[in-house]
């Protein structure tokens, strides 16, 4: 099994985007601040730039003044939708095309 995302994409047989100095900024939407900084320290370990937000409205406001190469995020904050934050990005021209991957646990 790979330990990190180079691992993972060498194991497929592609070199990366840009190869293994690739610094990625990572956007981490989660409230849960246990759960935020288990994700941002193991992706920081892995050599990404990242930053967090606890909800939809500190979240938009992080992305609309830089944009990230990707975000990760909780699909339940709390009482708000995670995926509203998904379906607002497609909208914008500029943030459309950023990757979005879901988090989430079921309990």
């Amino acid at each position: 099994m790979a330990r990190s995302a180079g691992q993972a994409n060498r194991a497929r047989g592609g070199s990366g985007c840009g190869g293994e100095g690739v610094k990625h900024r990572i956007l981490v939407v989660e409230d849960n601040p246990l759960n935020r900084e288990l994700l941002c320290d193991w992706l920081e370990a892995e050599g990404h730039e990242v930053w967090s937000a606890n909800d939809l409205t500190a979240a938009m406001r992080s992305i609309e003044e830089r944009p990230p190469h990707i975000v990760l995020l909780d699909v339940q904050l709390g009482d708000e939708d995670g995926l509203s934050l998904a379906a607002w990005m497609r909208k914008q021209l500029r943030l459309c095309s950023i990757p979005v991957i879901a988090v989430t646990a079921l309990l």
